[in-house]
């Protein structure tokens, strides 16, 4: 499948190799990021509109 698709649209080879350790901190900093913001949009005020405009204000 691989060669199928390189066949047809091309292959890509990054111009920067990074070393085994800045790849691992990249990767464990995404999965950071990733958690960090889905768990801020459980209380963002677009998608929980009634704590946002409650009465106590």
């Amino acid at each position: 499948m691989q060669q199928a698709i390189s066949e047809r649209i091309g292959s890509f080879t990054s111009p920067m190799l990074l070393p085994a350790g800045a790849n691992s901190t990249l990767i464990v900093a995404t999965a950071l990021a990733s958690l960090e913001r889905a768990l801020t949009l459980r209380q963002h005020w677009l998608i929980d509109p009634d704590s946002t405009w409650s009465d106590d204000e």
